[in-house]
């Protein structure tokens, strides 16, 4: 038996050992969020599995509790330390009745922690909010808007806090009593900044300049031609390896900031970057499914790969065109999560695409939420990797070429080679059947 057959045996029977853990399977999806949440939190990797695995039931509650129960439901986060719970407040007396009515997933049932203590339901919140950015936006005054679910208020910021507050009473405006006026330094900014998926670099000029990243890929629903999603803010005309992308769409007015870009040179892929590696997107995750506390991940062409939690659902960031109050908010864990030429990128968990990269105020990043790209008429890509390469033997020699063009110039990342990818059976692996 050659060397080279004998590696094709035993990498055969690595993977029918991973195959029979369980654990193991179930690691894939989310294998980079693990390491960040055991590194963040000091628990184990499975109780770290477990724990990412429930918030998708937590989003689907939240998003129940909000439709059927709006009038007293006054919004659930989860909270990751120093144990992990998801904590549900409604206004005093409802909850206890709703709750005992629902039918629960079984596993997440001893998480859930009751208050009864609001003074306001999120609809009243969202109401106080929508009145605030009205008052202020006819005082031309240029502020941001946050609903802070754990603090059953809205926040309403400006750098002249002083000013505003003088000008309201000027025209004997009151804001609704759930609504803070609040000092602060800055106000939100956006970060600006072969084969194509979220997660790129995106250039201004074809060699140079960092403008944005790479979003998801999607196609148009009319058409079915291909593009790539990115920041609406960012530049119209942008590269990737000196290729240009034709913008196709924009939108930066309401909930959404989105551009959509033509990509007929590569091939593009239902994939995204996550830290060293692809995965693939196989699902995307509306906003009202995506509750405070869930632990979400993005890639950013100037920050990498990084985690945080989700801290808010309905900022409305003022450089925008008249935004709507529906962008996400995420504070981070160790690491930044948006800087400049971030805006764009992917935010996910596991496989799911939650959102895109926006803009940052104070240490948060904000992002667009995924359902808002249908106002572009188009629709995220998804599916699996390509087949992973499997081994070759020095019988390959005449078709050897070929392979490598195939896998490692057309694949980058599924190929592994120990010394790039040179002409040397024995240095990269491919199948002779397949080449």
């Amino acid at each position: 038996m050659t060397r080279m057959r004998m590696l094709c045996l035993g990498l055969a029977l690595m993977v029918v050992v991973l195959a029979a853990s369980p654990l193991s399977a179930q690691l894939v999806e989310f294998r980079e969020e693990v390491a960040k949440y055991t590194a963040l939190y000091g628990v184990h990797e499975a109780e770290a599995l477990r724990r990412l695995q429930l918030q998708a039931a937590v989003g689907e509650l939240d998003a129940k509790l909000m439709a059927e129960h709006g009038g007293a439901f006054a919004g659930l986060w989860i909270e990751h330390e120093p144990d992990f719970r998801v904590v549900v407040r409604f206004k005093a007396p409802h909850g206890r009745h709703v709750l005992d009515g629902l039918k629960l997933d079984r596993k997440l049932r001893p998480h859930l922690e009751l208050r009864s203590d609001a003074r306001y339901s999120r609809e009243e919140l969202k109401a106080a909010q929508q009145a605030a950015i009205y008052m202020a936006r006819e005082l031309g005054a240029e502020i941001d808007a946050n609903l802070d679910v754990e603090g059953n208020r809205v926040e309403l910021y400006s750098t002249d806090a002083a000013g505003l507050r003088g000008r309201l009473a000027d025209r004997s405006l009151r804001l609704p009593a759930a609504v803070e006026v609040q000092a602060v330094e800055a106000l939100a900014q956006p970060v600006e900044l072969a084969k194509v998926y979220a997660g790129l670099r995106f250039l201004k000029k074809p060699l140079g300049n960092l403008n944005c990243t790479t979003g998801f890929a999607a196609f148009d629903n009319a058409t079915r031609l291909r593009g790539i999603l990115t920041a609406g803010h960012c530049l119209d005309r942008l590269y990737y390896i000196g290729t240009h992308f034709p913008m196709q769409r924009e939108d930066v007015r309401g909930s959404q900031d989105i551009q959509w870009h033509r990509y007929d040179v590569y091939a593009l892929k239902p994939w995204m970057q996550a830290a060293n590696a692809i995965r693939p997107v196989s699902g995307t995750r509306h906003r009202n499914n995506q509750a405070n506390g869930t632990f979400v991940c993005k890639h950013g062409s100037s920050t990498g790969f990084t985690c945080g939690t989700i801290s808010g659902r309905d900022f409305a960031p003022g450089y925008l065109i008249e935004a709507e109050a529906t962008f996400m908010l995420a504070e981070p864990g160790d690491d930044p999560l948006a800087q400049g030429g971030d805006s764009g990128g992917p935010v996910f968990a596991g496989e799911i695409a939650f959102g895109i990269v926006s803009g940052r105020v104070f240490d948060e990043m904000i992002y667009m939420a995924i359902n808002f790209v249908d106002e572009l008429d188009v629709t995220v890509m998804t599916g699996p990797l390509d087949p992973p390469p499997v081994t070759c033997t020095d019988e390959c020699d005449d078709a050897f070429a070929n392979c490598i063009n195939r896998y490692c110039n057309l694949t980058p990342n599924t190929f592994m080679c120990t010394e790039g990818c040179e002409l040397d059976w024995e240095d990269c692996m491919c199948d002779c059947g397949e080449c």
